[in-house]
């Protein structure tokens, strides 16, 4: 069972309706359990342990915290684990104000209790998965998130607490390739220091490379088609375990392709404290257009990463625009005239009428019209995620018209 923490909530809140409400609670290492209403993923230990813990709505007012495998935790990791869940599901007072703030121009959204979209335990966590929705597909950013969990799993192995059968035969940093002749998974085990380690890995995996002859994409297909959707491999990976991987080995392990570079150098700086994140969230947290400035000089981050990062910060007056965005303004405004040249323009007029909180307006348009093509997202399945994409959404407007 574990130990069980508790923390108070808004009586009106709603873990479902909160936890599906962004799309980041469909990526690794989240784990929705539709059946029980019921979210489970590692969190960090002070130390930098990794545990699984599963969030449990217990009572109106009260949420349950699970930390699986442990009996026991002194109060400041304590402190961190409900710290971590709170910033998953914005509960703080600042977040209070901007809810209300909110409802007060969108009655709709307030009468569904929409206005707390979920965001990542650390902010890291959120700019690495902001850089993995540039410039692709829904289902390739899904298998971008889960292969950066497995290569977790690889570098520190299982988080505690983790007893579900794995698709690895070794729980010790096991490196997952591909055989040459049969394309079947094997297990390549490496120890020794953590920068050893991940030269050992990185060796390992070039060479199954080579041998497969598969290119960077099969190489991920092979590997996230052979895994069912219900198993987790590791946690989230932190700025110390990335630090140290070469972009091109990154980029073929988890098909990140040229955002490699990017990750490693966040994570670089970062770690070395050259990029300062509490000055992006914080006490002492810039705000306004500086805070804007600031995460834009982040190595890579253009516009839309910078306005999705701001987003989860909290900052709803600009919205990350892009082809979903433009369908979106033809399918459901039947706006004329809007091209990718002219859309932040056209985007912000059109939801201009809720400031400061254009993106929530925005995203609840967005995610109602998710939940008439597909149904209650509180109640998919894993397995069908892939399938909300701008194509399939398309669909309903010939479906409807």
């Amino acid at each position: 069972m574990g130990l069980v923490l508790r923390l108070a909530v808004p009586h009106s809140f709603s873990l479902a309706r909160v936890v599906c409400s962004y799309g980041f609670y469909m990526m690794q290492p989240n784990r929705w359990l539709p059946e029980s209403g019921d979210l489970e993923r590692p969190l960090r230990l002070k130390d930098g342990r990794a545990v699984v813990t599963i969030l449990s709505e217990e009572a109106p007012g009260m949420l349950a915290v699970r930390v699986l495998g442990v009996g026991e935790l002194p109060a400041d990791d304590r402190e961190e684990i409900l710290s971590q869940v709170k910033r998953m599901l914005r509960l703080s007072d600042e977040e209070d104000l901007l809810v209300t703030g909110f409802h007060a121009l969108h009655p709709k959204a307030k009468e569904e209790g929409f206005g707390r979209l979920i965001r990542s335990p650390t902010l890291f966590e959120d700019m690495v998965k902001s850089i993995l929705l540039c410039n692709c597909g829904w289902g390739r950013t899904l298998q971008m998130a889960r292969a950066l969990c497995e290569l977790q799993f690889e570098l520190k192995g299982a988080p505690v607490g983790y007893t579900k059968v794995l698709a690895y035969e070794k729980i010790e940093f096991a490196v997952t390739t591909v055989s040459s002749s049969s394309k079947k998974r094997k297990s390549v085990v490496a120890r020794s220091t953590t920068k050893s380690r991940v030269k050992r890995l990185q060796k390992a995996f070039n060479e199954s490379m080579q041998g497969a002859g598969l290119a960077p994409s099969e190489m991920l297909e092979a590997e996230t088609g052979t895994q069912a959707f219900d198993t987790q491999v590791g946690a989230f990976p932190t700025p110390e375990e990335l630090k140290d991987l070469e972009p091109d080995f990154l980029s073929k392990r988890c098909g990140l392709g040229y955002r490699s570079k990017m990750l490693v150098k966040l994570a670089q700086d970062v770690a070395s404290g050259d990029l300062e994140l509490g000055k992006f969230e914080g006490p002492d947290a810039l705000q306004g257009d500086s805070l804007r400035c600031a995460v834009l000089k982040v190595y890579g981050f253009g516009p839309f990463c910078c306005a999705n990062v701001m987003m989860l910060l909290g900052n709803y007056n600009v919205i990350p625009a892009d082809s979903e965005t433009l369908r979106h303004l033809k399918q459901f405004h039947g706006t004329q005239g809007v091209t990718k040249q002219n859309l932040a323009k056209v985007v912000a007029a059109v939801y201009e009428k809720y400031k400061p909180y254009e993106f929530l307006a925005y995203w609840w348009e967005i995610w109602r019209s998710y939940e008439q093509r597909f149904g209650d997202l509180t109640r998919m399945a894993a397995s069908e995620f892939h399938q909300i994409t701008g194509v399939n959404m398309k669909k309903l407007n010939a479906e409807t018209s």
